[in-house]
């Protein structure tokens, strides 16, 4: 694995990102493993329940493995970061999502993902498959509000073959207005099967109910009404408008070499316009909306809960804090955190696991922040019976305004530790891959994770976490979901004092 200090100098920005700067260790190229000599696992910077200081990283850490960014003629963006797995992670990313749409063409951005999945018009479906299935691989296309995104993972040695593969189904798409036809009933079916996957479903519901207003809240599948009534016009449109290079960008994870990766993209993208025509839609900030939507279904047998809080942009410093907190707040599985594994919930240091291991019944949590160039969205989910109906509904926007009166150190030492964690085991993937690409639009440079892992470090501790959690969790408005059979608890289910007590760590209102 080759690893170097990695601040690209191949891409310049006039504004380099928005990030505070000072106090960052300096970074070195080689390893120096003198001062640990003849120790295999020293202990010698340990400090506070057996954590480092704040602002040390493990040792492993202060090496990135190496990655560079160019520019091409045509604007478009090449990032490629380097690892030894021997399977390289190939994606393009464009800047085409749903929020570009308009209430007449939504659901371009979805259809568009299905059409190029199918294949180039410059080959017949057959030959394009027998290619796919030479390599071994297959297209994987990823909906998005702002950037979707093309991936596929291949050998190491396939990587330009493969890519050139891709790139020539995004740059000539078929527009038949025949096959046009023949897509829509599966375009169709997939946005019905979005309500399949009941996380996904109430993720849409959040931000429906939470940017009700903007085109951010509309799905990303596209308003379903409306699929049938697009034409293959509309489509092409939203493709010229928004497929040029300043919205693109190539991003090869693995073992690759940059330079050849950058040929091969520009080799293959002549057609492609460099500038944007006309400005984006929606362009314009999101304003939250704080309400509650309840879809009640009584022919489920759980209830799913999930709320949306207003959060930093990606690439604000307060993108960092949202790492943080993802960790903190963390994945409930009753499996593993409840009583059946536990034989007692109460005495863990997870504030949240705490309350959900004493719900018997009460099955799923998960948290993610979702951010976006000019704002982002902390959402959290719950699933399990709706005899937890009220608790469900109002802990998790209790549970973050609780850190901003109690936050235990030992919470946060962990968290740092699973985000270290996380870093040393990145490997190619279509998550790393997207990290990348939205640091490239937002920020104008890859942060390397020696960079992210001394900020993390540096915040690591729980007077600085509670005061952010106080600024942006405490009594502020939020959008709130509900899905399921929820008779119980429907005439409560609405945006009145009990929801925006339980935004003031006011417990009463959720008491077990």
């Amino acid at each position: 694995m080759l690893f170097r200090k990695s601040v690209s100098k191949n891409l310049k920005f006039e504004k380099i990102g928005r990030f505070f700067s000072a106090g960052l260790p300096e970074k070195t190229n080689s390893p120096n493993l003198s001062k640990s000599s003849g120790v295999q696992f020293s202990k010698h910077r340990l400090v506070d329940f057996g954590e480092l200081a704040k602002g040390d990283i493990p040792d492993a850490l202060n090496y990135s493995p190496e990655n560079k960014i160019s520019k091409l003629s045509n604007n478009i963006k090449v990032a490629t970061e380097q690892y030894s797995d021997g399977i390289n992670k190939v994606s393009v990313f464009i800047k085409a999502g749903s929020r570009y749409e308009n209430i007449d063409n939504s659901g371009s951005s979805f259809y568009l993902q299905t059409l190029l999945s199918k294949g180039p018009a410059s080959m017949t479906r057959d030959i394009f498959n027998k290619k796919l299935e030479s390599l071994g691989v297959k297209i994987e296309s990823m909906p998005g509000r702002e950037i979707i995104g093309f991936s596929l993972s291949c050998l190491a040695e396939n990587t330009e073959e493969a890519l050139a593969l891709l790139l020539e189904t995004i740059v000539n798409p078929n527009f038949d207005s025949n096959q046009f036809e023949v897509e829509k009933e599966l375009v169709y079916r997939k946005n019905l099967d979005v309500s399949k996957d009941q996380f996904e479903h109430l993720n849409e519901a959040i931000f429906y109910t939470s940017f009700r207003d903007h085109m951010m809240g509309q799905s990303m599948y596209g308003i379903r009404d409306n699929i049938p009534n697009l034409t293959v016009g509309q489509v092409e449109k939203f493709y010229n408008d928004h497929f040029v290079g300043e919205n693109i960008v190539v991003v090869v994870s693995g073992d690759s070499n940059h330079e050849k990766v950058a040929q091969r993209v520009e080799q293959s993208t002549k057609k492609i316009s460099h500038l944007m025509s006309t400005s984006l839609l929606n362009s314009d900030k999101p304003l939250l909306t704080g309400s509650v939507m309840f879809q009640r279904d009584d022919e489920m047998y759980n209830l799913n809960a999930g709320v949306g809080h207003l959060a930093p942009a990606f690439g604000e410093i307060g993108h960092i804090y949202m790492k943080f907190f993802e960790k903190i707040v963390g994945t409930f599985n009753a499996n593993t955190d409840g009583y059946a594994h536990l034989n007692t919930a109460h005495k863990q240091y997870n504030y949240m696991h705490r309350h959900l291991g004493e719900m018997t019944g009460v099955n799923l949590q998960t948290i993610k922040y979702q951010g976006f160039s000019d704002i982002g969205l902390l959402t959290s989910f719950i699933h399990g019976n709706d005899v937890w109906g009220k608790q469900m509904m109002y802990i998790n926007q209790h549970m973050l305004s609780y850190y901003a009166n109690n936050l235990n150190q030992v919470e946060v030492f962990r968290a740092r530790s699973k985000i270290f964690n996380e870093l040393l085991n990145q490997r190619p993937s279509y998550d790393l891959n997207s990290e990348i690409v939205k640091e490239v639009f937002y920020i104008g440079r890859r942060v390397d994770r020696t960079e992210l892992a001394s900020r993390i470090s540096l915040l690591a501790e729980d007077k600085i976490l509670k005061k952010f959690a106080f600024d942006n969790f405490y009594d502020r408005d939020i959008g709130l979901a509900l899905w399921g059979p929820g008779h119980n608890i429907v005439s409560g289910a609405y945006y009145d004092k009990r929801v925006q007590n339980s935004t003031k760590s006011d417990y009463l209102n959720i008491a077990i």
